[in-house]
């Protein structure tokens, strides 16, 4: 994606609302990453699952304190988690 055709920054959920679309995804049915306060902001405001990398994004859904700790069974799981409240 070209993050230089986005016109809005974070926390605005411009550029994950764009993913989706252009990934044809539903962004109820998806996962966003971040470092970021904002970007978990922006993430939450799109309606998709947060993983926040870093212990002090508390905002975030499910939380990672580093990137090698991103366990894609782990984050499968908080999501079914997640989907099943927030349908």
């Amino acid at each position: 994606m070209d993050a230089s055709k986005i016109k809005k920054s974070k926390p605005d959920p411009e550029i994950f609302l764009t993913a989706c679309k252009n990934l044809n995804a539903i962004p109820k049915r998806s996962i966003g990453i971040e470092d970021a306060a904002e970007g978990i902001d922006s993430i939450n405001s799109s309606d998709m699952v947060s993983v926040g990398v870093g212990e002090s994004l508390q905002k975030a859904d499910f939380k990672v304190a580093a990137t090698e700790d991103l366990d894609w069974n782990k984050i499968k799981e908080h999501f079914h988690k997640w989907s099943a409240v927030h349908s």
